[in-house]
């Protein structure tokens, strides 16, 4: 999934906002990169969201080295950990920093175990316990937007091309004191973002609950998203 528009056709549209002058082209791939952040730091859009592998655990003599996985570097929201371990494989539990450092200050002295809670702190993600051995960790998180560079490249972002050309029109105003510039920019961007926002965040499936048989009264346990046990004469 990417944008419709390479660089070079974005910054035409911007060009347009302002006569065609190219007096401003130096600016312009900077400029539509950090709209391109902005709108990311705003909001974590589907296409930007991925599953993958955060890191395998090591177990040596350094239980502080251990315990640590450097998140990757383009990593911008985390929204779930977990151990893949095969059957015994288990989501982590996130723990709150405040809460972690008064419970578990020092968890290098607890002894090893196959990690059940962590927190992110920075850029690294804090495990305990401190692994017994190499698992693989695998993530749920958002990501930021490659920057825009090369004049073939397409926005990360799916069909935002107009918003990025919109904001970045509006900074190029700020930037050279043309205000009602800006200010008719940022009229036009508020209501198409509204409209691109909404329809991110609806979901036709989100509200139905599950219908999952039940299965033998002997397997229960087999159904995640069967709530209830079933009652066994």
């Amino acid at each position: 999934m990417s944008g419709l528009l390479t660089l070079a056709q974005m910054k035409t549209e911007v060009r347009a906002g302002f006569g065609n002058s190219t007096e401003y082209d130096a600016r312009l791939n900077n400029l539509l990169t950090m709209a391109q952040d902005r709108l990311v730091g705003k909001h974590d859009f589907e296409e930007l969201k991925v599953r993958a592998t955060l890191g395998t655990t090591a177990s040596t003599s350094d239980p502080s080295a251990d315990m640590v996985i450097a998140v990757p570097t383009n990593m911008r929201q985390l929204y779930s950990v977990a151990v893949i371990d095969g059957a015994n494989s288990r989501k982590l539990e996130p723990v709150p920093s405040a809460l972690w450092d008064s419970l578990i200050p020092y968890a290098e002295q607890y002894t090893r175990e196959r990690p059940s809670k962590y927190r992110r702190w920075g850029a690294n993600i804090e495990l305990w316990r401190v692994p017994n051995a190499a698992y693989t960790l695998r993530g749920h998180y958002s990501t930021w937007a490659t920057a825009l560079t090369s004049e073939t490249q397409k926005s990360d972002l799916e069909r935002k091309d107009q918003l990025l050309i919109l904001l970045a029109q509006i900074w190029l105003g700020v930037l050279i004191d043309r205000p009602d510039r800006a200010n008719y920019f940022w009229s036009v961007f508020k209501t198409i973002y509204e409209e691109s926002l909404g329809v991110s965040v609806y979901k036709a499936d989100i509200n139905k609950s599950s219908t999952e048989d039940r299965g033998a009264a002997d397997d229960y346990w087999r159904q995640p998203f069967v709530t209830t046990q079933p009652m066994v004469d």
